[in-house]
């Protein structure tokens, strides 16, 4: 007895145009693996399936299957295996691939599919593309997508297509495409691109555009392509380099210590001296689209709106303040790279009444801290963290008479060993000096 997919989930599924698809394709085989988790159905449809039907069938199939089961769908279909692997155009395996790894966007519009018998040849834009195809293992998925659709084994062969364009030619088409963008934009807004550019803010913490009132959204957030983003950070690695076109693009770096971004500006001549009014370590707050880089294949944020933002403030809102009575500053080497007049102006700023400096077995911080806390009105505890050894151990012998050293002779012994455990270690060497009335 035949039994069609419209007999056992057809009342499941609403969509019109699959009930005929439904009533045209058989079950031939349902494997259920309980410990896997995973159904395999084997379908034979009556006419050979397109890649979108395809898909289609196995988005609904998929809706209706109960639990955290993963579904896996086998077509077998009558005809030549070439027509099944025409049918797997270009736009459905890049849609495929774009579904599972959305961040290939920036490269996987400028590569090319092509069947040469059982072989599928795959032209990719540069070097970087290859890589980023690799070490996601996006061939492995490839080989899965078509496996599903026509039950045939692919060969995948990647190539990669050289081209001689610039990376001077690839900044002028993309402040081509960042205008034509801009001018979407301010058309949907009722606002005129040249108006816009011709708006010079007085005000100093606008660098560039409108004030931004919008919410902000963490770096970490954004993890796909954008039309509008406000975000905030702080810049480093700031660069402004001049274009052909007479254009400057200024780009930097920007991290609120969730992650970072890429941002880049292309300027007006009216508006050279932006660069000028930015620097590494400085906060913004930046809004505009999100976009992949052609280049460096990461998301990049194409900035509209530049407004500098005072970096964010800790505060201590105890209504009783404390005193903190292990503090190191830098001259404590390798645990700490605050300078003392630092830490005691931060200890005044939250209200703190007193503050010690405790550097390990120093104190040339002192005078420092000393000035700092007489200028930021607050007590200063003058400490050391100091090393201590047993006072239980014997380091004299002979010693009878409780006189000045200077008075008495006597010889110092020093023990070099490879370490400092007495069962592990050994010495190495033994020195003596004799000392008589405080001279050697």
């Amino acid at each position: 007895m035949t039994v069609t997919l419209l007999d056992t989930v057809g009342t499941y599924i609403s969509d019109n145009e699959l009930q005929q698809l439904l009533k045209t394709t058989c079950i031939l085989r349902v494997v259920v693996n309980i410990k896997k988790k995973s159904w395999k159905l084997t379908l034979k449809p009556r006419k050979l399936l397109t890649s979108d039907e395809f898909a289609r069938l196995k988005k609904a199939l998929v809706s209706i299957t109960p639990g955290p089961v993963l579904l896996e769908l086998e077509i077998q279909e009558d005809g030549p295996q070439r027509l099944k692997k025409e049918r797997l155009d270009q736009e459905y395996l890049k849609a495929k691939l774009l579904e599972q790894f959305p961040a290939s966007r920036g490269w996987l519009n400028q590569s090319h599919f092509q069947w040469e018998g059982d072989s599928l040849t795959i032209h990719l834009p540069d070097e970087l593309s290859l890589d980023l195809f690799r070490s996601r293992n996006c061939d492995d998925f490839l080989r899965q997508v078509i496996r599903d659709f026509s039950n045939n084994e692919p060969k995948i062969l990647l190539e990669v297509c050289h081209t001689e364009e610039s990376q001077e030619n690839w900044n002028c088409r993309q402040e081509q495409l960042e205008q034509e963008l801009l001018e979407k934009l301010t058309t949907e807004q009722g606002v005129k691109t040249s108006e816009k550019c011709q708006e010079i803010s007085t005000n100093e913490l606008i660098i560039v555009g409108k004030e931004i009132k919008g919410n902000k959204i963490l770096i970490k957030d954004i993890l796909e392509e954008e039309r509008n983003v406000v975000t905030q950070g702080r810049i480093f690695d700031l660069e402004s380099r001049l274009l052909k076109s007479g254009r400057q693009i200024l780009t930097f770096s920007l991290t609120d210590n969730s992650d970072s971004i890429d941002v880049k500006k292309f300027l007006e001549e009216n508006e050279a001296g932006v660069g000028d009014r930015l620097k590494n370590g400085q906060w913004v707050k930046v809004r505009g689209p999100v976009q992949v880089d052609r280049f460096t294949q990461e998301l990049t944020l194409m900035a509209y709106d530049i407004n500098v933002i005072n970096a964010p403030a800790r505060y201590d809102v105890a209504s009783e303040k404390r005193v903190e009575l292990h503090l190191h500053t830098k001259m404590s080497s390798m645990d700490s790279v605050c300078s003392a007049a630092d830490v005691v102006r931060q200890a005044a700023a939250w209200g703190h009444p007193a503050v010690a400096i405790t550097d390990h077995g120093v104190v040339q911080a002192f005078p420092e801290a000393y000035s700092a806390a007489k200028k930021a009105g607050i007590n200063l505890i003058y400490g050391v963290e100091g090393y201590l050894i047993d006072d239980g151990i014997t380091t004299l012998f002979n010693y009878k008479q409780n006189q000045p050293l200077k008075d008495l002779e006597y010889v110092v012994l020093d023990f070099e060993t490879t370490g400092f455990s007495p069962r592990t270690d050994t010495i190495i060497e033994i020195g003596a000096v004799k000392y008589s009335e405080g001279t050697r």
